[in-house]
This record gives C-alpha cells, structure tokens and sequence, in this order.
C-alpha cells in the first residue's frame, strides 16, 4: 500500500482532527450562526466521516471471515447509547422544571424518538431545521444521529448480502449513493424539509465515505485486482502507474488543501437561507472525502488535523454534538431570548467540560469494559426506559401536575379558553363542492363552515394567518362567528401557510419554492373558483409583512431573507424580492376580486420581538419579574416595517367596493400588549389568539355593514 493510500486499519489522528473541525463547525454556528453563517455542513463531514469507518470496518472482518452482527451491534451499543442516555436523562430532569406543558409534552416526544433513533422523521413532521422554533427544541440536533444509526442497521446486511451472493461491493455503493443523490436533487426545490431530513436524500454522503473505505480494503472484485496487476506487468501502463506515485507526495497534499477548502468555503459561504442539501451538500462531502483520501501524512492531515487539540477535540466530538445544543436551547427559553455572547461562550466551555467529563468517565469505561456484552444488554434496557418515559410524558400531556405548570395557570388558561372557541368550530369541513365549482389542486385547501345550502358566502383567502388546515385559527373565528350570527350565510376558506393571497405569487426562502403554494396561487384558477362560489363578501388575510422582512431571526431581529417567485400573467416566472413581487401583483389581485364582490383586506397584527408565550412565562422566580401584562413593540417600528403592504393597501382601498381593517389602533397605543382587557391577544410572536381576534368582531360587522339575523341565545358559550 502506498504512503498516500487510505487504510482505514491503522490509527489516524488526522481523522479525529476531521471530527474536531466538523464538530466546533456545529457548535459555533448554532452559538454564534451570524459568524459561522453555514457551520450546519458539520454534518456532512460526519456523514462521510461514519460511512468511512463503518465500511472499513464490516469490510475488514468480512474479508477476514470474523464479521458477526452481534459483534457489531454490541460496539454500536456501547459507542452511542451511553452519551445519549446521559443527556436524554438530562434533559428531562432539567425540562421537568423549567418547560411548560405543551414544551414538556413536545420534549417526551423527542425523547422518544431520540431513544428509538427516529429523531429525523418526527422533526421532518413538525417544521424545518431553520425556522424559529427550533431554538426551543432542545433535541433537535438529534436528526442527525438518527440518520447514521438507520445506516447503522441497513449496511451491515447489505454489505453482508454483497458478500455471500459475491456480487460487486462497488456496484452497489454507486446505486445507492447515485439513486440517493438524485433523490436529493429531484426533491430539494419543492420539499425542503424533506430533502434536510429523509435518509434516502442523505444516504449519498454515507456512501462517499463507504466508497473510501471499499477502495482502501482488500474486499474487491477479483476483476479489478487483476486488472490491477495486468496494468504493473505492462510496460506502457508500468511508466504511468510510476508516474502516479513519484507525484503522489504532490497528489495527496494538493487533495488535502483543496479539502479544506471546500469545507472552509461551506462553512462561510452557506447560511440557512439557501438551498440544502442539494448539490451544495458536494462541497463538504467531497471537502471531507479528499481529506480523509490524502492519509495521515498530506499537508493539511499532518501539520493542522494532526495537532493535539484538534485530535483532543476530535476524540471528545459525539459527547459535545449531544451537549452543546440542549445547553443553548434550554438557556434561550430561560431567558426568552437569545443569551447574551459571554453566556453562549460560557456554555461552550461548560460543552466542552461536560463532554471530557462523559468521554472519561462514562464512555470509555463501558465501551472498553471487561463485561461488554452485559453492558450492550444493560444499556439497551435502559434506553428503552428513557424512550418509554418520553412517550409516557408525550401520551400525559407533559405531565400539568408539575410545580411550573402551576405557577403558569394564566397561561394554560388561555390555551384552554382557544380551545374552547376551536370546539365551537369543528363543524368545519373539507369543501363539498365539485370540481366544476372548486378544482381539485385548490380544493386541498378549502375548507368550509356553514350549510352548503346556505343562500350566502363569505370567501376567506389567506396564509396561516386567516387558519390552517381543519382548525378555526388565528382570524376565522371572527367570521365563521359572523356567519352563526346571521344564521343564513357559510364561509369558505382557502389557506395554505406561508402563502400570500396574492394571484401567481409562490413564497420562497430565496433557494426555492420552498413553499410551495403554486397550486393555491398559479394563473386565475383562484380567481374564477371563487368567482363561481358568487360570494358577499370576500375577505384577503395574510402576514403582509413577513413578505417584505422575513421571519424573526432568533437574535430578535427581523432578517430580511424572504422572497417571492412572481408567475406574471404571461407565464414567465421570475424570483424577485419581496418588494418587487408585491408591487406587481398586489393591486391586480384587488382589481380582479374587486370586480366578483366586496373585498375586506385585514392588516396584520405588530410582530412582536419575542413568542408571547415564552414572555408571559415564569421559568424562574429569581429571573422574572412575574409581571403578565409586557408590552411591545412600539406601533411607529410596527408601520415602518409593513411600510411597503400598507401603502399598497391603502392605494387599493381606494377602489371600489374595496374596504379595510386595521387592528393596531384597538390594539395599541404607542405600545402593543401582549394582554389588553384580559384577554391573551397573540399565540406566537405575530398570529393572533382566537380570543384576541373575536375581540375585534363588533368592528369588522360593522365595517362589512352586516346586520345580525339570527342573534345568539347562548351567550353563556363564550369564554
């Protein structure tokens, strides 16, 4: 074997080094992801870095005749269960005090799902990796084990397989690493969660690794061997292969800088607002790949991946993958914001103790113990208890008999009071009418409430902010509370989250149409559905400015990332800011509804800094101020940042039978509460309650000049 060739047998260093750069590249770019703005492809490097020695070493044993899958099961066992069963048990004992109960229910989850290494399907099923949320998911960073332990399971009898049929190692490492690519690729413009999460998008980067290590082994067709020794008995084919490596010095140290590089520019270049994995994902995992190709003695390897620190790190990264990020989810939920700089160094370096700490004392001493089968039985036992125990917290609704939940009842009952309005509501269905009234692309996202044989129709058009799905939502209840009043109307609803009303208008994050909402918005197949529905009044309610500022970035700032593809009417789709987008197509939307019936445009609510959930919060009685009435922001930040939509709307009021609503001036003075006369306004940082929007419904009857008919008899259904 030549100095430069791959042998995944003998020790490496510089591959510990490898790990040390993946892992501080994570840790950073969630402490600090304005600095290390794509620090997340730390991942990647793992990915490569796993299929690598896995491969290597299910090759090695199978050429040997040793391999056995309890052997190899067993090693798993102890290399990953006991980090993770230290910080799962962490995690809910620090939660059980300081979560609330729809957190603390949300967190039993992830236990679970972290236990059952399914973390990836269910994160996949609740939002993407990057939306504000995920700073309150103390497990999030759990997906990613998930992934390599689903490899974990499969390879092994692939590989396995390959060997006994004596089929090619090779031609199976290209078909799924080429299928698994494509798949990444096909799906990553339209299911951008789904391409961050799904195994068979990633698989790919596993793959490269595993390509490594099958080209290091002795484990090759019989073919290629002698192919191999075909070409040295050659005397052309002799010159070429001395010429490889008289110039593999050279080789190996240029794949090794340009290694590096590739990471280095991941690592700065990317941010959370592009596109990922698609083919970006090629940088660090070939980035990764040269590195771990050009050997322990290539530049790069030698005088940096080597150093002591890195390989200290390096030996030290799986315990403070699983410590760093609960520490930093747990801190900003305390604080209800993002902690201060020095707090976040701090917490680093607590990291960093805590996972030398888990390394010594815990992990090594099991993995390397006398009694190791005992072990991998004694530790699976207990995963099972820590995974059962986050169902059990899941399945009891975060356990509400906690001291937190009780020193919270303001807040639990203004969760229980919108639920009670939600009940109201569940007459809500699915739209009845056929394809000829609704096509069935934006049928999906209609729902009605009322009699279809009701003479009257209100159309609600709108993103999340007019509702989602079958629940009442944010804004209809004011409606759907209209229609019961007058008792001889229905209103319709066409949703879809993040999706502006707009025709031919599909929200992006600037990579895509990650949003997907051209089936809601394409053409005039809105329009005419809901020009056939021949409504009363039609009702345009939306987040207008997320379409200009973006989502709230977990500093607290609005980042200014969102954009939207315009469809213009001759067909040509074009990405163009936000800006841009709505001065097209903002006013000729209003035209065209204007022209079918009334229109009513509902302003959005101030975005607030913080989720009013987490500000109304007591975590802990030495922090806050127990004050459940806090106000912000101030109204004059509010109209600079929907500057844009509101002169648009404004513009388009003056059209007729145009008419507007605007709850800011109700709602605030020169500050917004979060509690006006009681009453819980927001659910989030923007949406309002169900209850802070009924508030408001005298004013819209008023405005849209509807005469109550039939008046409630049963006011004592109120909250």
């Amino acid at each position: 074997m030549q100095e430069g060739e791959i042998n995944y047998q003998k020790y490496r260093p510089d591959i510990h080094g490898l790990r040390a750069l993946a892992v501080l590249s994570v840790v950073f770019f969630h402490a600090f992801p304005f600095w290390v703005t794509g620090g997340f492809v730390g991942v990647d490097v793992f990915f490569v870095i796993s299929g690598f020695l896995i491969t290597g070493i299910i090759l090695s044993n199978l050429s040997k005749g040793t391999f056995s899958f309890f052997a190899f099961y067993s090693a798993r066992v102890r290399r990953i269960f006991p980090a993770l069963l230290l910080v799962l048990i962490t995690c809910l004992v620090i939660g059980w005090s300081i979560l609330l109960t729809d957190e603390y229910k949300q967190l039993g989850k992830h236990v679970a799902g972290g236990a059952g290494f399914v973390s990836n399907f269910i994160l996949w099923n609740e939002s993407g990796y990057f939306d504000t949320a995920s700073e309150a998911k103390p497990l999030l960073h759990l997906w990613s084990l998930g992934i390599e332990e689903q490899f974990y399971i499969l390879w092994p009898f692939i590989l396995w397989g390959v060997f006994k049929l004596r089929w090619g190692v090779a031609a199976f490492l290209f078909f799924i690493a080429g299928a698994s690519f494509a798949t990444n690729l096909a799906i990553a413009p339209t299911e951008g969660v789904a391409d961050f999460y799904s195994p068979l998008s990633r698989f790919w980067e596993l793959m490269v690794g595993a390509a490594l290590a099958w080209h290091g082994s002795s484990f090759k067709p019989r073919a290629l061997r002698s192919a191999i020794s075909a070409a040295e008995g050659n005397r052309g084919w002799r010159s070429v292969l001395a010429a490889i490596r008289n110039n593999d010095v050279v080789l190996r140290d240029l794949k090794s800088v340009c290694g590096v590089f590739l990471i280095v520019t991941a690592v700065f270049g990317f941010n959370r607002n592009m596109s990922f994995p698609d083919w970006r994902a090629l940088l660090p995992t070939v980035g990764a790949a040269l590195l771990i190709s050009a050997g322990p003695h290539a530049v790069t390897n030698r005088l940096i991946l080597s150093q002591r620190l890195l390989v200290w790190i390096g030996l030290i990264s799986y315990p403070l993958y699983l410590w760093h990020w609960p520490l930093l989810s747990f801190a900003h939920i305390i604080v209800d914001e993002t902690p201060s700089r020095v707090t976040r160094i701090v917490i680093i370096l607590i990291s960093i103790l805590l996972a030398w700490l888990t390394y010594r004392v815990i992990e090594k001493p099991i993995r390397f113990g006398i009694h190791r089968a005992r072990a991998a039985f004694i530790l699976c036992l207990l995963m099972l208890v820590v995974g059962g125990s986050g169902y059990d917290i899941f399945v009891r609704d975060g356990l509400q008999f906690r001291e937190i939940v009780k020193t919270n009842e303001h807040i639990r009952d203004f969760y229980a009071i919108n639920a009670k309005i939600r009940e109201r509501y569940y007459t809500l269905f699915p739209c009845d009418m056929d394809d000829g009234i609704v096509p069935q692309k934006i049928k999906r996202f209609c729902t009605q409430y009322g009699s279809s044989d009701a003479p009257n129709t209100i159309v609600i058009w709108g993103d999340s902010h007019s509702g989602e799905g079958l629940s009442a939502g944010a804004w209809s209840p004011v409606f759907y509370e209209l229609a019961r009043e007058q008792g001889n109307t229905r209103v319709i609803r066409f949703s879809h989250p993040g999706c502006p009303p707009l025709i031919g208008v599909r929200r992006s994050d600037g990579s895509g149409n990650a949003y997907n909402c051209s089936d809601i918005t394409q053409g005039q197949s809105i329009v005419e559905a809901i020009k056939k529905l021949n409504p009363s009044y039609i009702v345009l309610i939306s987040h207008w400015s997320l379409y200009i500022n973006g989502m709230r970035s977990p500093d607290g700032v609005l980042a200014q990332d969102t954009h939207l593809i315009t469809t213009s009417l001759n067909g040509d789709a074009t990405m163009q800011t936000g800006e841009a987008a709505l001065q097209e197509t903002f006013l000729p939307t209003i035209q065209a509804l204007s022209q079918i019936s009334n229109v009513l445009i509902l302003k959005n609510f101030p975005v607030l800094l913080k989720p009013v959930k987490t500000a109304l919060a007591v975590r802990l009685s030495w922090y806050h101020d127990n004050s459940f009435v806090k106000v912000e922001p101030t109204v004059a930040r509010h109209l600079k940042l929907s500057e844009l939509p509101y002169r648009l709307i404004d513009e388009a009021a003056k059209l007729p039978n145009v008419k507007v609503f605007d709850p800011t001036p109700l709602l605030c003075t020169d500050f917004c509460a979060y509690i006006k006369n009681k009453v819980v306004m927001y659910s989030d940082d923007n949406h309002p309650t169900e209850e802070g929007a009924l508030q408001f419904k005298d004013n819209v009857q008023e405005l849209m000049q509807l005469s109550v008919q039939n008046p409630p008899t049963h006011v004592d259904e109120h909250p």
